[in-house]
């Protein structure tokens, strides 16, 4: 697929570096392409660009880098597009994470009540950008990166017929921090994991193509004296033992939900507060080795370059036509039974040029499917207030989270977060 264009809509962010170092090492699959980066911060878009170009030159790679502050011009003619945005940036998510603590429900990017307001920002800017998508490139892929993936991309394949995919590259995230752990290579194991976006249960996981259960749940009292395992890995650990699967992290948010509510509310800066603080050096890092013939970038956002080159490898297993599997946001088609054919789920899927197929999974055991389900009624209760819906149809569909589950929470808290939002929110909400 000679001379594609690829926009990254978000390509001033801090993570940018990570794609532009997944592209250049996949050099040889992107001969000749123009990766474009839109973001409506000049001056971090600038930085990001200018480290981009040097990189490329420096590699020798043969890749347009690209940048524009129009949306539009960056999405015209695209062949891929892939979202990475944030409105309201690290201050809007700092208060997704404070005003639910006010109500003892933990504040996170995309769980609970913070999830969900994520969500209603995320989508108030899809909205138009699947328009664009639509008059100027039509037949381009969109790789949905933004948060809440699953309710962002959910709210897109049931009023739009662009072909989308959901990114999260949690699971492979998951599956480097149980290697840690174990202190084994990363290439020893094999991890396959479905449910819903950080709501996920492993279906298969192998240490050396051997069932590698019986070794988690025997090493597992051991591993929880360990100093140098976080708390959220042990808590895995511990979740592992009492269902016998690999979970995603993230059901630490609701199985110790009071646990991790207590250590937000002690903590000094919530983690956005934290990043907010961050990021000014990594972008003068960026900034500093943009103005080098080799730049060498050792400070990336996220600490890894796997969320590039998530992003990266799966556009190639599509130019390349490879029927790779990858763990995706699709609609289920049938795929986990129990659900709806059209709810989004996450899912091992076969990628190739034709885009990604859900691979048939086995039945979730029902010791783990109860909090699933309410979270998949959630999802779409979220997913179609998020598009069209107004401030009641937004408090039904929050006190479905099982985070939430009165209406009075809900009431206060879609209140107060309209209030605290209410510049990057829909109008039909804010009346």
């Amino acid at each position: 697929m000679a001379n594609m264009k690829i926009t990254i809509i978000g390509g001033g962010s801090a993570y940018c570096p990570v794609f532009l170092s997944a592209f250049i090492e996949q050099a040889h699959t992107f001969d000749g392409c123009q990766l474009v980066l839109m973001d409506t911060d000049a001056h971090n878009l600038d930085i990001i660009y200018r480290l981009g170009k040097q990189m490329v030159e420096a590699d020798g790679a043969n890749i347009d880098v690209l940048k524009t502050l129009d949306r539009r011009e960056a999405i015209d003619g695209a062949d891929f597009v892939v979202t990475t945005y944030r409105p309201g940036r690290f201050q809007a998510r700092a208060l997704d994470e404070k005003i639910p603590l006010k109500y003892d429900i933990i504040g996170q990017e995309t769980i609970g009540p913070g999830g969900f307001f994520m969500a209603f920002r995320s989508v108030h800017v899809v909205k138009e950008l699947i328009k664009e998508i639509e008059e100027f490139a039509p037949s381009a892929i969109l790789l949905n990166y933004t948060n809440p993936t699953n309710i962002v991309t959910e709210a897109i394949l049931h009023h739009s017929q662009i072909n989308t995919l959901g990114l999260c590259d949690q699971s492979q995230g998951d599956k480097r921090r149980l290697a840690h752990a174990l202190e084994m290579d990363l290439s020893r194991l094999h991890y396959e994991a479905c449910g819903l976006n950080h709501a996920t249960w492993s279906t298969k996981f192998t240490i050396d193509d051997q069932d590698g259960m019986p070794i988690i749940l025997e090493r597992t009292p051991q591993l929880l004296k360990k100093p140098d395992i976080s708390l959220p890995v042990k808590r895995m650990l511990q979740l592992a033992q009492w269902f016998e699967r690999i979970p995603n992290r993230y059901w630490q948010y609701y199985y110790y939900h009071d646990e991790v509510v207590e250590e937000a509310r002690n903590a000094k800066y919530s983690r956005a507060e934290e990043i907010i603080l961050e990021l000014p050096v990594y972008f003068e890092h960026y900034e500093e080795e943009s103005r080098k013939p080799f730049p060498n970038v050792v400070k990336m956002r996220g600490g890894s370059k796997a969320f590039g080159d998530f992003a990266v490898e799966l556009i190639k297993a599509i130019v390349e036509d490879t029927n790779e599997v990858f763990i995706l946001n699709v609609p289920n088609q049938s795929a986990i039974p129990g659900f709806d054919d059209d709810r989004v789920v996450e899912v091992p899927c076969t990628v190739n040029r034709e885009g990604a197929r859900p691979i048939q999974q086995p039945p979730l055991p029902h010791k783990v499917l109860g909090p699933i389900k309410m979270l998949a009624e959630y999802q779409a209760l979220t997913a179609q207030a998020v598009w069209e819906g107004d401030r009641e149809d937004a408090i039904r569909a929050l006190v479905a989270n099982p985070l939430v589950l009165t209406i009075n929470k809900a009431q206060h808290l879609v209140e107060e977060m309209i209030s605290a939002h209410a510049a990057y929110l829909p109008e039909r909400l804010i009346k």
